[in-house]
């Protein structure tokens, strides 16, 4: 059959090239489509903008209220002043004033040595129903500071601040020094004056003794309020260094040197004779002019004597009994007085009977120009008994009212006079007492009565304190 110029697929020439498909026509984009895509982005990026514009403000306002929330301000403070140990901002920020005697770098120097390395923490504990927030830092188990945040602002411009920062059983080391009265005290390089002065202890001879010759006389004065132990020094009236000495049991320094030489035979010597030519006057076993080779016949003392009536009428063996010599006392090197206690015992020649007198009496001697010692003094029962005097200072509303020396058996005293202000009342003169942990409360010691007075019983001795007027709103509250 005749196929013409056909030829089919499979018969086709292998040379020849093989026909592609037509491509299929692009299709115009209309302008209606361009339009809405233009509008959709510029749309977008609007929207996106405003979007990031918003959260500006937003951003803020988070970074400020979490920045405005008491952890966050309490974490701040704890950092930058105890983190960091920003030790003369801790003290600044507490309020202490520099002393004569410390000053922030003082306390900046305690501090370093007490912290160290060690790692401090802080907890938050309550404040009451003040509103505020209060935290503790301890050392370990010590508390050693709290600090109070207070709120400040309105409305979205509240903040946590640092109201108040306290201080712990820091600031408690006090110095005490014994010194005698022509010596000065210095502490890191301050000479104390009297007003430090907190007791005075004297003893019954300088009544007895001529002008310009003391005896014992002692001063103890006081700093308190120091963060650590203080450079102790001391001169003598004349601007010479006085040694100072630092006891360890009592704690105290001192510059007063006890005489420990022991009583010479010499002066027991004197003491003997001195006593028994007394007790043997007493009875006029010897004259006056016996007396007078033992005592001075220009001193008062010998005149009493001598005018002085006879103890008994009539006796015999006289004895001197129990003896004792004691309390040596050198005020110079031509004045000394010993105590002699014995009993005198004689027989009655009336009746036979036993009488006997006890004898307890100090005897002064002083050295003549002939160097020969002779009483010029003599004083019923122990002239080294000391008389004691402590401080009591009274302060109302920050001011020192008052600053006496007085008895420590006292059995009555006299503050001064306060008013207290309207809607309180009086609730006495206190004393801060430091507590275990640290803290500080009032405890009231002296109540007065109507008239002012404060009445004791004198069973318990007084200390030299440091009295805080005391005042309370009629429901009790302090």
């Amino acid at each position: 059959m005749y196929q013409g110029k056909y030829v089919s697929q499979t018969e086709r020439p292998a040379n020849l090239p093989k026909r592609r498909p037509p491509r299929p026509q692009k299709k115009e984009v209309s302008d209606k489509t361009r339009l809405f895509y233009m509008i959709y982005g510029i749309s977008s990026a609007v929207i996106l903008a405003i979007f990031l514009i918003l959260l500006i403000p937003l951003n803020s306002w988070l970074v400020n209220y979490e920045a405005a929330q008491p952890h966050q301000a309490a974490d701040k403070v704890f950092r930058e002043l105890f983190e960091q140990k920003n030790w003369a901002a801790v003290y600044t920020a507490a309020g202490l004033q520099e002393s004569k005697f410390e000053n922030s770098d003082s306390f900046a120097a305690f501090m370093n040595t007490k912290v160290g390395d060690k790692q401090l923490t802080c907890l938050e504990t309550s404040a009451g129903l003040s509103g505020d927030r209060k935290y503790v830092v301890r050392l370990g188990d010590e508390k050693i500071a709290t600090y109070t945040l207070g709120m400040t602002g309105e409305g979205d411009n509240v903040q946590w601040e640092l109201k108040k920062l306290e201080l712990n059983g820091l600031q408690g080391a006090a110095v005490n020094i014994v010194k005698l009265p022509g010596h000065t005290i210095y502490v890191n390089g301050v000479a104390l004056d009297a007003s430090y002065t907190v007791r005075t202890v004297t003893t019954l001879a300088e009544d007895y003794l001529p002008a310009g010759i003391t005896g014992y006389n002692v001063e103890q004065q006081c700093v308190s309020g120091l963060f650590t132990m203080p450079l102790v020094t001391a001169k003598n009236a004349a601007g010479q260094d006085v040694t100072v000495t630092l006891d360890e049991k009592s704690g105290y320094y001192t510059t007063v040197v006890a005489d420990t030489t022991p009583i010479t035979d010499t002066e027991n010597a004197l003491a003997v004779k001195a006593a028994e030519a007394n007790g043997k006057f007493m009875i006029r076993a010897i004259n006056k002019y016996d007396l007078g080779n033992v005592f001075d016949t220009s001193s008062k003392i010998y005149k009493s004597l001598v005018e002085a009536d006879s103890y008994v009428q009539g006796y015999r063996n006289p004895k001197f009994e129990d003896m004792t010599i004691s309390d040596l006392y050198r005020y110079s090197d031509t004045l000394f007085s010993v105590r002699v206690v014995m009993t005198l015992s004689v027989t009655r020649t009336a009746d036979g009977g036993t009488k006997t007198f006890p004898m307890d009496n100090t005897y002064f001697f002083s050295k003549k120009s002939d160097d020969k010692w002779m009483v010029t003094e003599m004083v019923n029962g122990n002239a080294q008994e000391q008389v004691e005097k402590v401080r009591l200072t009274y302060i109302c509303d920050g001011l020192s009212l008052a600053s006496t020396l007085v008895s420590p058996s006292a059995t009555k005293l006299t503050p001064p006079a306060v008013t207290a202000a309207e809607g309180q009342e009086f609730a006495g003169w206190a004393q801060e007492v430091r507590n275990a942990d640290g803290s500080t409360t009032m405890r009231i010691v002296f109540t007065p009565d109507e008239s002012g007075t404060v009445h004791l019983t004198g069973e318990t001795k007084l200390e030299p304190m440091t009295l805080v007027a005391v005042f309370k709103t009629p429901d009790g509250e302090q």
